[in-house]
Formats: C-alpha cells, sequence, structure tokens
C-alpha cells in the first residue's frame, strides 16, 4: 500500500506570476501582470473562498485563441505552496494516477472513457478494472477549508453536485460500481467533510450513497510553483462523517 507522500505526478510551466485584483463572474478574474491589468479565465464555478482575494498571488498560463482573456488562472498561493484550482487538471491529475497505479484502491484499474453523458447528466470517468469491473465516477473539486485545515465540499449550493451524487445512487442501485472522489486540490488538509451548513442535501446524499455501497474517497493534491509539478500529498485522505 503506498503510504509516503507528496510524489511529483507531473509538470505544469505558468507563463505568468499574478496579483489577484477581483473576480469579474464566475470565470474571469481581474490580474495584474508586469504592472499592466489584464484577465484571466478561470474553470471552477465555486466561490473560491480565501483564494481570490485581492492581492493573492496566482500562477497563469497563456491561453490562445480563447476570446478577451489572456490568461487561464490555474493555481493560487496557499501555505507557501499553491491551491490547483483549475478542475479540468484536477480531472487530468486523477486519471494520471489511476492510469499510473497511484491509487491503491484502484490498483489494477485504467480509465476508459471521460465525460459519459448519462440521462441529462454528464460523468467524468468510466473506469474498468482488470477484474472487469465497470466504474462510473465523479469527481468534486474541495478547497474550501476550516479553521482545523479539514477541507469541504461544497462551498456554495449546488444543484448540479447533487445530480451528479443522485445519479450515482441510481447506477449503483442498478448494479453498476458508482464512486465518488473529492479532489482536495491544497496543500496542509489533514481530512475531507461534506458541508452540511452549505448544502445540507448534499450532505445527505453523500449519506445515503454510503449507504447504498457508492464507493466515496478523498484525495489530496497541491502544485508546487517552485518545482512547477502538481503533486500528491495523500492517496486517501480521511474522510469525516457527521
Amino acid at each position: 500500500m503506498l503510504k509516503h507522500k507528496h510524489i511529483k505526478l507531473f509538470k505544469i510551466e505558468y507563463d505568468a506570476v499574478c496579483t489577484i485584483s477581483k473576480r469579474l463572474n464566475k470565470f474571469v478574474v481581474e490580474v495584474v501582470v508586469n504592472g499592466q491589468n489584464t484577465y484571466a479565465y478561470i474553470n471552477n464555478t465555486g466561490k473560491l473562498k480565501y483564494l481570490i482575494e485581492k492581492g493573492k498571488k496566482g500562477y497563469c498560463m497563456r491561453r490562445i485563441g480563447k476570446g478577451s482573456t489572456k490568461y487561464r488562472l490555474f493555481a493560487i498561493e496557499y501555505n507557501k505552496l499553491a491551491s490547483l484550482i483549475d478542475t479540468k487538471i484536477q480531472e487530468n491529475t486523477f486519471a494520471y494516477m489511476v492510469n499510473n497505479s497511484l491509487l491503491p484502491w484502484l490498483n489494477n484499474c485504467k480509465i476508459l472513457k471521460s465525460n459519459i453523458k448519462i440521462d441529462n447528466n454528464i460523468l467524468d470517468f468510466v473506469i474498468e478494472c482488470s477484474n472487469g469491473r465497470i466504474i462510473y465516477t465523479e469527481l468534486k473539486s474541495a478547497i474550501l477549508v476550516d479553521e482545523n485545515n479539514i477541507a469541504m465540499y461544497p462551498d456554495c449550493p449546488s444543484i448540479r453536485g447533487r445530480k451528479h451524487i443522485a445519479k450515482l445512487i441510481e447506477l449503483r442501485q442498478q448494479g453498476y460500481g458508482a464512486l465518488l472522489v473529492f479532489i482536495v486540490a491544497l496543500p496542509g488538509a489533514k481530512a475531507f467533510t461534506p458541508n452540511k451548513n452549505i448544502d445540507p442535501l448534499i450532505h445527505n446524499l453523500i449519506m445515503e450513497a454510503i449507504r447504498n455501497n457508492v464507493i466515496v474517497k478523498s484525495v489530496s493534491i497541491y502544485y508546487d510553483p517552485k518545482t512547477m509539478f502538481v503533486m500528491l500529498d495523500n492517496p486517501e485522505l480521511p474522510i469525516i462523517l457527521n
């Protein structure tokens, strides 16, 4: 079983270090790069409380032919390292870990398909294991922490999140494998817990998922700006249920 931490996964080079000014909408942040105001796209619709704040340092890659935003803000400084806020990169990181057998609870498994449409839902992955088992998988980004460094999801009410978890429960009841993974994408988190105060319906659905034998896991990753590597911190972060 994998017990050590802080494993280098893959490199993402940033093109600019920016300073955050303000969030304009769900997808655009005003930033300062080399003394100039500009705009950066963000691929995360959460509130990103304590991260998207004026004066915070961020890491951007250039966007080519992508409308009005020159940059893509994918990581924000946190505890001298960085939170990996970009959900697409979180997905790519999860796929990399699965395909390279870095998650002990998914040994001998590979990503079979991504972005699978089922009814009116799009789930992140279908995983196939060596024993022939098929596992429908949905990831959720958890980058809000409390004063005790316990990561939480969601950071705002999420109708979409409720639908995804309900679909996993339905698939499991139909006899398929179902997996819900919370990606804690910031360094130093000690555990994960559902954010009951923000969205009690999601909390209840997570508990129902567990009762229906949906696999529920949490993985801790982060971005190291010095090496420019995405890092695996903990392949099985403890989950606190309340």
